[in-house]
């Protein structure tokens, strides 16, 4: 069964793992924040150039739901790419903030390849390891200029290599499952 993705009830209860831009997003998180003494809002950082946008939240007093949704037009100008998260929670009597919560997400610009960067490159040594089969020269001198390969055996060590990095981060296409990770996340209360 299909959900609603405007319906704040069935909306996911973490981050999002990916943004598309021109797509609405929303989703919420059960924090113990009275939204009449605090704000809360995700400040995004472009790895690329450092640029930053902000999503604020919404508070539900009823169940201390906090509810936050960027909705197609706000996201025009948004950098694609990866972006770092923090969750900013600014204490309202005297503007302190403090973070709640970091983490990562990928802004895409198109629904089309939404690979990661390992999966991509795992594609890639794949696809030079099956062109060796037909072509296993591996250096090339025509007169003064020369052409040297990565050996069959470098090849391997990185696939190996970008393979572990897809197991360990869950590559794209996690399904909405935080990937297992070797970061412990502990929260006191």
């Amino acid at each position: 069964m299909t959900t609603n993705p405007f319906d704040v009830s069935t909306s996911p209860t973490t981050e999002p793992e990916s943004l598309l831009v021109g797509s609405f997003t929303q989703w919420r998180r059960l924090l113990d924040y009275d939204g009449a003494s605090y704000t809360l809002e995700y400040r995004l950082i472009a790895a690329d150039d450092e640029s930053e946008k902000t999503i604020s939240g919404t508070w539900d007093g009823s169940n201390n739901w906090w509810v936050f949704s960027v909705a197609a037009a706000d996201m025009d100008l948004w950098t694609t790419g990866r972006h770092r998260w923090d969750l900013i929670l600014t204490r309202l009597s005297d503007s302190e903030t403090a973070v709640v919560s970091t983490g990562s997400l990928i802004l895409h610009a198109t629904a089309g390849d939404r690979r990661t960067h390992a999966e991509i490159m795992v594609a890639k040594i794949e696809s030079l390891l099956e062109g060796r089969a037909a072509s296993d020269i591996e250096t090339y001198s025509i007169k003064s200029r020369s052409l040297t390969k990565m050996s069959v055996k470098e090849l391997r060590e990185w696939r190996e290599y970008y393979v572990a990095e897809v197991e360990r981060t869950g590559g794209s296409a996690t399904k909405g499952n935080r990937p297992p990770s070797n970061t412990l996340r502990v929260r006191f209360t």
